[in-house]
């Protein structure tokens, strides 16, 4: 379904803008080392914003639950945000739409999710077709450049050095270059295609595109674009014989100077960011060996840690089979439906009560009954503890449930406070079947809960 899709950006948007963050904030440290070490870990970044899959690991240091939109969030009745951040949830949650009434046809939840997925796919047709245009305006000011030699041209209308291209990319100069610059500026556009950068910048583009309503997005394909030029320049100083660091800044600032034509196209790659890259060649030198060795280590590590998730709660092989061996068709088989529910882990601030089982009339039902565990010393206990409540690991127990009773159409959970209110969590079947199959074997059920704890 589309909106799973966009929920799923959503969350894979929310989960980059942590590990942007957090790569921000290294970055600090990595000021004094080369600036190879800085754009090492924009991959993770990129990683992160296209791939909407990654692994498990104990070594994971993202801070927050990967699911913090839930694709079953348009059925709540009380719509929550998890991250797993107690302050942003509580930030958060209240920017949701009021909770639904019974009588309404329409959740608000859903209008909103609409809405937002019209104007996000909006957005990334108005990017694209910009860049389409931009590219093409580029190609065709282009025609005519004439050979230097293999891939490389010179170009009348260029005004700055760039490569283009992805499977046969060239290299175009401006026809105005001094000769005296060309050997170190071809050798910094030749590190951008050795290094793949221009295949990069590419996927960087397809990612703004998909996440441009994200400002930390636009930050890091900045920076990242950044640390990509500075680390080319670093690369080229560091491979001549002879101190060009002088005659280097003089071409970048050459460069700025005649700045009107390739900043505007978004696929080559422009000389950007002058000052900062003037200032970082003219202070570069060779770093010490042990300084590098412990940048990689940092490096190594921060990324380890930011392109895992979290490990999940995951039940034993043996709590897997037990569930498994209570499987049933039937929702009114109660002693299954109980075994089923003793192998559950609930959020620790809900108790669990009992069950009900409504097998006279359709939907078959399953109402499970739990306390909640209000603060009794605060004046408004029942509002915190609703804020509290994790609504994705309830997601998760009615996904195993569905993948197990074979009849069953709803699930209800009811949490009763202190202050006599009940508030209730609903799913059904029919309403997303996508997120709860069936499932008619072992190895089956082990996948639904391997999707489910991902």
């Amino acid at each position: 379904m589309s909106y799973i899709l966009f929920l799923s950006v959503l969350n894979m948007s929310i989960t980059a803008s942590f590990v942007i963050l957090i790569v921000l904030f290294i970055r600090l440290f990595l000021k004094k080392v080369p600036k190879i070490f800085s754009y090492a870990l924009w991959a993770v970044v990129l990683f992160r914003l296209i791939c909407p899959f990654s692994f498990e690991s104990i070594i994971a240091i993202l801070p927050i639950n990967v699911t913090s939109v839930s694709p079953a969030l348009m059925y709540h009745e009380e719509p929550q945000i998890n991250t797993g951040i107690s302050f942003i949830d509580s930030a958060l949650t209240p920017l949701l739409p009021a909770p639904t009434n019974a009588g309404d046809s329409v959740n608000p939840i859903q209008l909103w999710i609409s809405a937002g997925m019209t104007i996000w796919l909006t957005g990334i047709a108005v990017i694209l077709i910009y860049s389409i245009i931009q590219f093409i305006n580029l190609k065709r000011k282009l025609i005519g450049a004439a050979p230097l030699k293999d891939n490389i041209y010179f170009a009348d209308h260029a005004n700055s050095p760039f490569v283009i291209g992805v499977i046969r990319p060239k290299i175009y100069l401006p026809s105005s270059l001094p000769n005296v610059w060309q050997h170190f500026v071809i050798a910094h556009e030749q590190c951008h295609i050795k290094r793949f950068d221009h295949i990069i910048r590419v996927l960087a583009l397809i990612a703004l595109s998909i996440h441009w309503f994200n400002p930390l997005v636009w930050i890091a394909f900045l920076l990242s674009e950044k640390d990509m030029e500075m680390s080319c320049d670093e690369a080229v100083i560091k491979k001549m014989n002879s101190d060009i660091r002088s005659e280097y800044s003089q071409s970048l600032l050459f460069f700025s100077t005649a700045k009107r034509f390739t900043v505007t196209a978004p696929l080559p790659f422009g000389e950007g960011n002058t000052k900062d890259r003037i200032k970082n060649v003219m202070h570069y030198k060779k770093t010490m060996p042990w300084i590098s060795a412990a940048a990689v280590i940092v490096v190594i590590c921060v990324a380890a840690g930011l392109i895992s998730n979290p490990k999940a709660e995951l039940h034993t092989s043996s709590d897997v089979l037990k569930l498994w061996e209570n499987r049933t068709e039937y929702v009114g088989n109660n002693a299954a439906t109980g075994n089923i529910l003793s192998e559950l882990s609930f959020p620790d601030n809900m108790q669990y009560k009992s069950f009900e089982l409504q097998t006279k009339e359709t939907p078959y039902e399953i109402i499970i009954y739990f306390n909640a565990a209000d603060n009794a010393g605060s004046p408004n206990g029942h509002s915190e503890s609703m804020s509290n409540i994790n609504f994705t690991q309830l997601e998760q127990n009615a996904r195993v449930m569905f993948s197990l009773i074979g009849n069953v159409e709803q699930i209800t959970f009811s949490v009763s406070h202190n202050d006599g209110s009940i508030v209730t969590s609903q799913y059904a079947r029919n309403n997303y079947d996508e997120l709860f199959p069936k499932t008619e074997t072992y190895k089956e059920f082990q996948d639904v809960l391997n999707m489910i704890f991902l």
